[in-house]
């Protein structure tokens, strides 16, 4: 008997109790397997009640029972993944063409759709910048039969700024002629270079380096060029030296800005200011020309102004001033606004001023969705 007694139950099921088991209950399941476990030792082997001691540490542990179930779960769930690994891997060695064709379908599809996700966080991020942009539109000019340009005649935003008081400031812009090259070193050089006139600073979040961005494009012959323009024609600062376009008109340079970003839809090597445009022209004129449209316009709308309020009582203005000659030419004209957010996005709008987005056709594009679709599925 005294050899019995000397048998004690398995240490590591006793380990299982004190570390599973929550410690109010734990005397009392020790206790009472204990009392099985001796009782075995007395009518069979000590091997046989080791085992059913085993058993019924295992069977005791119960979820309200246990002190912390979360490591088990934990636990449930590697073993849960490690099987569905084991049964992927085989399942890809045993059907190995499958495989292969499943696998590149959906990497392509991955691919595909990475893509699609780039091109258009990459479209919408256009003309963010601007620190002013949630009051900036550009002036259009509606005609039912000719749809909608993205010029105007030249009275147009003069009208807007002097006669609504809902219009802070504006901006012409017009680009130069092909005659407009570079003189370098007796040579002649292409840039995008436009007018503009002299609040082109005060709308737009262009960083200038170099200059007044307040004057830099007041006065005539006055001309703003971007950094890479500078540090390809110039050594040193550039700011107040001469350069010479269309063989003979002599430019001061007023001030270096920082290149465009890429996603801005006005995209310039140089911006002459518009005074400029008014001198060479010999005969521009802000109050006459109705008929002429080729000049680009941004009015920045006062805070508090609504632009709703403003198109109702502005898109008569053609109709307004020249209402019966275009009657005769029978057309008819409507100003519009279209706000900074939304002018590289307007496929159905021309920008003369740098890129804008290409019009989608209504059946390649479903056809690309359905292509992308179709691999990852």
């Amino acid at each position: 008997m005294s050899s019995e007694t000397e048998i004690k139950p398995p240490k590591c099921a006793t380990w299982l109790v004190k570390r599973c088991i929550k410690p109010e209950f734990q005397e009392e399941v020790l206790g009472d397997m204990e009392e099985v476990f001796a009782d075995d030792l007395a009518t069979g082997s000590s091997s046989r009640a080791r085992r059913r001691f085993i058993l019924e540490t295992l069977k005791i542990l119960k979820p309200n029972l246990l002190k912390n179930f979360n490591w088990i779960l934990r636990f449930q769930f590697i073993a849960m993944l490690q099987n569905h690994f084991k049964v992927a891997i085989r399942s890809l060695l045993r059907f190995k063409v499958h495989s292969t064709i499943n696998l590149i379908g959906l990497a392509l599809g991955l691919a595909i759709a990475g893509l699609m996700f780039y091109y258009i966080a990459d479209e919408l991020s256009f003309d963010k910048f601007h620190q002013k942009g949630d009051h900036i539109y550009k002036i259009v000019s509606h005609s039912g039969e000719e749809g909608t340009m993205e010029t105007n005649a030249w009275p147009v935003a003069y009208t807007l700024k002097t006669e609504y008081p809902e219009v802070e400031a504006i901006v012409y812009a017009k680009k130069a002629s092909g005659s407009f090259k570079l003189n370098h070193n007796n040579k002649r050089f292409d840039h995008d270079i436009h007018f503009t006139s002299e609040d082109f600073f005060e709308l737009f979040s262009f960083h200038m380096l170099e200059g007044n961005p307040k004057t830099a494009l007041t006065e005539p012959y006055s001309i703003v060029i971007t950094e890479d323009i500078k540090n390809q024609y110039f050594e040193g600062s550039a700011l107040g030296e001469i350069i010479t376009l269309r063989d003979s008109l002599d430019f001061q340079i007023t001030g270096i800005v920082a290149n465009p970003p890429r996603n801005s839809h006005i995209q310039f090597d140089m911006l002459i200011s518009f005074s400029t445009y008014e001198k060479v022209s010999g005969w521009f004129s802000y109050t006459e020309g109705w008929g002429n449209f080729n000049v680009r316009n941004y009015l920045l709308l006062k805070n508090g102004a609504n632009i709703s309020e403003l198109e109702n009582k502005a898109s008569s203005l053609y109709m307004d001033n020249v209402g019966d000659w275009l009657t005769e030419m029978g057309v008819s004209f409507q100003v519009g606004f279209v706000p900074m957010k939304d002018i590289y996005l307007n496929s159905g709008l021309y920008n003369g001023f740098g890129p804008y987005a290409p019009k989608i056709e209504s059946e390649p594009f479903p056809s690309l969705l359905y292509l992308s679709y179709s691999w990852l599925a």
